[in-house]
């Protein structure tokens, strides 16, 4: 150190005089710095690790005996096992089809709103009953004996409804009929009781009209046929339409459909008669869907796809699935497929979405590992890679203890 301050001294003093000469003074400087040796050993770093950690003692978690019985911990073995394979298709969600209802015009008239009220708009939520429209008119004379010959019919066939229901009580007292055929005769005559009042409403309907003033129309009420949604008004205040005019459709969409196009050469590889699993697109790895039912509905095809359409049907009360909306749709295979296999509610995901399970590696000690997912089914998840087979992974418990490692749990 002596020897280099030596050195620079002498070149400071050749160097002194002027701007110049202090610039060269500097360049030399740093020239006989490297030349007369290197630093000195043993001088201070600029940083320092007091400890090397290693990344898998990051994810290692060490419970009290008092703290793993309050996070209620379970575990099941992680095992080499067949699990049912599954096929992911794109599916269409549909209006079943005895559920659309059209209405049309029982008479011709003039459209009106409700009492007080305008027509629905498209979309509205309606009850069975409701009145939706009415339609004015000038009943005719024709219209006056034909609500009366449907009056005379509605009450013979009431009649014989009676007394067909009083022949099967007594029957079924003498167990000569089943209970079903009792059952059949007493619905029969409350559907023609019914079809007699409503006959009666009309005649009055018409009756009420004729006597009144020739300029003044009846206004007969246009009801939903049942519950659902109000999805196409053909009609506008002030419309005159004919008789058998489109009005309005009503759709109930609970329960809904599902249409899946598959290739016609797949169509036998997948278990039509399982469950399977109908997703949102886009949704998040923990949502596993809602279980779609297989159902009977009419073959369909297309053969430009060179496809075949299998359905399932969905409880869609709170209406998320939509009409012609694009899901997914996870289909049960017929073979079965062999791999390492833990329980669905051991895996846990971060927020990018990486999967994870916690193994018990000592007594009350559990650490995270990383697992790859191929496949879900039922209850289980096929994995590509995970931990070794007999590992112990936790299965109730498992995201609080994600909370815990991550200071956001109990």
């Amino acid at each position: 150190m002596i020897e280099r301050s030596h050195c620079s001294g002498h070149r400071a003093e050749r160097h002194a005089p002027g701007r110049t000469g202090c610039a060269w003074a500097a360049l030399a400087l740093m020239l006989l710095t490297v030349a007369c040796g290197e630093p000195e050993t043993g001088s201070t770093p600029p940083a320092t690790v007091a400890q090397t950690v290693h990344e898998t003692d990051l994810n290692t978690i060490t419970l009290t005996p008092e703290a793993e019985a309050r996070l209620g911990i379970e575990t099941a073995p992680a095992e080499i096992r067949e699990i049912e394979q599954v096929r992911v298709l794109g599916g269409e969600v549909v209006v079943p089809f005895e559920r659309e209802i059209t209405v049309t015009a029982p008479v011709p008239g003039t459209v009106m709103g409700p009492p007080g009220q305008a027509i629905p708009a498209t979309g509205a939520l309606v009850r069975r009953g409701t009145v939706i429209l009415r339609l004015a008119f000038l009943p005719s004379s024709s219209d006056l004996s034909q609500a009366r010959e449907q009056v005379d019919i509605a009450e013979s066939n009431a009649e014989t409804a009676r007394r067909e229901a009083a022949r099967a009580d007594s029957l079924v007292r003498e167990a000569i009929i089943t209970a079903r055929e009792h059952e059949l005769a007493r619905a029969a005559r409350i559907s023609a009781e019914a079809e007699l009042r409503a006959a009666r409403s009309r005649l009055a309907l018409l009756d009420g009209a004729t006597a009144a003033d020739s300029a003044s129309l009846a206004a007969m009420p246009v009801v939903a046929p049942r519950d659902g949604v109000l999805w196409e008004v053909h009609v506008s205040q002030g419309q005159t339409v004919a008789a058998s005019a489109l009005l309005f459709e009503v759709i109930d969409l609970d329960p809904a459909w599902i249409r899946v196009p598959v290739y016609v050469g797949d169509v036998p590889t997948l278990a039509r008669d399982r469950t399977a699993r109908v997703r949102k697109l886009g949704a998040s790895p923990v949502d596993r869907g809602v279980p779609g039912r297989p159902i009977a509905a009419p073959p369909s095809a297309d053969p430009l796809a060179a496809s075949a359409h299998v359905y399932y049907e969905v409880r869609n009360i709170d209406r998320a699935f939509r009409p012609h909306e694009r899901v997914e749709v996870a289909i049960p295979r017929r073979d079965l497929d062999r791999g390492l296999v833990v329980p669905w509610a051991a895996i846990v995901f971060d927020v990018q979405g990486g999967s994870w399970v916690y193994e018990q590696v000592q007594p009350h000690v559990y650490a995270r590992r990383r697992v790859e997912i191929r496949s879900v089914s039922g209850d289980h998840a096929l994995l590509v890679r995970g931990p070794t087979p007999g590992a112990a992974v936790v299965t109730t418990g498992a995201a609080e203890l994600f909370g815990t490692e991550f200071g956001t749990g109990k």
